[in-house]
């Protein structure tokens, strides 16, 4: 596997249903994003995810894709001009049940859940661009926190109340 993947998420492939941090240690800003587009980003955010790597001067990034995994490939490479119309089509064509995007660089990380909630990170060194691009997802944690367990659509309401509660546990507000 991608040793990239390890430098931020430690146990390998992200498993964002864990009643503990998926980051490394090294990541010390970790946001909710939610609602999610299933395993991709809204609109809204991945244009913060694109002004925020800009602003670090990043101009490459990888989706991590466990079906890639079994053609010989770990990573899709996308550039940070790519149109959220083309990252749209990727996320379409290789459906997981959780997506890892992330800097080739160690940087940042977001991993996102087919249940329509991500978790993004970064190193300390990038906190005030982090927080000034992601600005206006600052109330989907909120939301997240409010709404989530709520939900109809997911099966076990008393697991979706402890998996609020762990996540906010080791996020932060915004």
């Amino acid at each position: 596997m991608n040793k990239i993947i390890y430098n931020m998420f430690p146990s390998g492939l992200p498993n964002i249903d864990i009643e503990k941090n998926i980051f490394s240690d090294s990541f010390s800003k970790i946001i909710i994003l939610y609602p999610t587009e299933l395993c991709a980003l809204t609109r809204n955010q991945y244009l913060c995810l694109q002004k925020f790597i800009k602003n670090i001067g990043e101009d490459r990034y990888a989706i991590f894709d466990t079906f890639m995994m079994q053609n010989g490939e770990d990573h899709f490479i996308l550039q940070d001009s790519t149109s959220y119309l083309d990252y749209l089509e990727f996320s379409a064509n290789h459906f997981l049940p959780v997506t890892a995007i992330y800097s080739l660089k160690s940087t940042w990380a977001i991993a996102i859940s087919d249940e329509q909630y991500g978790i993004a990170g970064c190193i300390a060194e990038y906190i005030p661009q982090f927080m000034k691009a992601f600005q206006p997802c600052q109330k989907e944690r909120e939301v997240f926190a409010n709404q989530y367990a709520l939900r109809s659509d997911l099966p076990n309401k008393q697991y979706n109340i402890e998996l609020v509660r762990n996540i906010l546990s080791w996020t932060v507000p915004m």
